[in-house]
């Protein structure tokens, strides 16, 4: 369970800078 939870969480940690970084380049155009 513990390392599920810690896949989870990497893969949540992933999405949300993907979508910040996204936001990001299309805000500095």
């Amino acid at each position: 369970p513990n390392f599920v939870s810690s896949f989870a969480y990497g893969d949540y940690v992933f999405f949300f800078y993907r979508e910040t970084a996204v936001e990001y380049m299309n805000c500095g155009k």
